[in-house]
């Protein structure tokens, strides 16, 4: 394109060239035609005074009596030929020149023409390649067009997939954040429901150290109350042989003794019932130290349990803490992933966007591409129609179209 436009503007300046070179031939012309009016009026005025010098008597003695003979007849054919004469030879001499500048203008107009015939076949040469070159580019870029297009929809087709994955990562993160939140606060509350636990076991824990002291102190006393009925027996025995000693002493003392025998008896009756009761008393005593012995031993058990329960609720409380912190942490690598899976989608969400407008821009691009193809086809056959002009106007040279390598390209 740009080879044409200094054609045009090559061939404008020829055109004002031979405009500036057919001008001075206009002009002499014009002057010809002036001298030439100018010519046979000198001459007429010559003959007109030669006349009148005759009639007056003056002047040469042939023109004298050719003007007395013929009079106004002689006058006009002299003045006719003399005219004619002078006229041919100075038209003459112009002629001459005329035609010589002529032929010197001609040619060089005819150099100057043949010279643009053959820079316009260049041109046209140059324009032919390049609207091949031009032609095979289109091709190859439309098929480079239609696969990006292709390559673009795929592109698209599988981002949008992937958005819609996205967006379902996104609300299933959602559920996870939820879920971590409500695992966090539940653990939350059983560490919390672990600790009043705990405390409630110090608390039992520390009853049953006081129930243990205070069986122990009951076994200590009902040992002291065995050793107070060892003794109330020691008594009811030495008292039943007082009142047998007694016994044999009323008996020995006859009627006087009667009443006393009486009393000793029912003496050591009582002294038999004390000791029975005694007896019972023991045995209860003895039933409620194996009682005691075996709720020490159940206080003690008890303690053992409470304080490996303590045990456990410590270690408990402490994994439960640990669960605490990990479902905290879980919940803020949830909410992490929350925000940048909702990123990932709004990111995804724009690259969908993004690819439809390029591939909006690829279909404008293959419609430019069509056009520049059918513009390729219309300057290669407006280079045609140029280089048969071009041969019409009798240029003898080659005006065939050359490759695409003379325009500067390869295919």
């Amino acid at each position: 394109m740009h080879k044409i436009a200094l054609f045009e503007k090559e061939a404008t300046s020829k055109n004002q060239l031979m405009l500036l070179l057919i001008l001075p031939l206009f002009l002499a012309i014009i002057a010809f035609t002036l001298i030439s009016l100018s010519v046979i009026r000198t001459g007429g005025e010559k003959h007109v005074t030669a006349y009148e010098q005759a009639l007056q008597g003056e002047g040469n003695a042939p023109v004298r009596l050719f003007m007395d003979r013929n009079g106004m007849m002689a006058r006009e054919r002299a003045l006719s030929e003399e005219t004619s004469r002078l006229f041919i030879k100075r038209a003459g001499l112009l002629s001459v020149l005329l035609l010589l500048c002529t032929g010197y203008m001609i040619s060089r107009v005819q150099k100057r023409f043949y010279d643009s015939i053959e820079k316009a076949s260049d041109v046209v040469k140059n324009m032919g390649s390049c609207a091949g070159m031009l032609s095979i580019t289109v091709e190859q870029y439309a098929a480079i067009s239609a696969d990006e297009s292709a390559s673009i929809s795929e592109i698209t087709s599988t981002t949008e997939e992937l958005s819609a994955s996205s967006t379902q990562i996104a609300e299933h993160a959602k559920a996870v954040v939820d879920t971590a939140q409500k695992t966090w606060e539940d653990t939350k509350k059983g560490a919390t429901a672990i600790e009043s636990m705990m405390m409630k076991m110090a608390e039992i824990h520390g009853d049953s150290q006081k129930s243990a002291e205070e069986i122990l102190a009951l076994g200590k006393k009902s040992r002291e109350i065995t050793k107070v009925m060892e003794i109330i027996n020691s008594i009811a025995d030495h008292t039943k042989l007082l009142a047998f000693n007694a016994a044999l002493e009323a008996s020995s003392a006859g009627e006087a003794g009667k009443r006393f025998g009486v009393v000793a008896a029912e003496i050591r009756r009582l002294a038999d019932s004390v000791t029975e009761s005694t007896g019972e008393i023991e045995g209860k005593i003895n039933e409620i130290q194996e009682a005691v012995n075996n709720l020490a031993v159940a206080s003690e058990k008890s303690s053992r349990g409470i304080e490996q329960g303590m045990d456990f609720s410590s270690q408990t409380a402490s994994l439960l803490s640990d669960i605490v912190e990990a479902a905290h942490t879980t919940m803020d690598s949830a909410k992490q992933i929350s925000l940048s899976t909702q990123q990932q989608k709004t990111a995804n969400s724009q690259v969908v966007i993004a690819l439809r407008e390029i591939m909006q821009g690829a279909s404008t691009t293959s419609a430019s591409v069509e056009s520049l193809s059918t513009i390729s086809f219309q300057l290669a056959a407006l280079s045609e129609n140029l280089a048969q002009i071009i041969k019409k106007l009798g240029y003898k040279g080659d005006v065939s179209l050359p490759g695409p390598a003379e325009c500067g390209v390869s295919a």
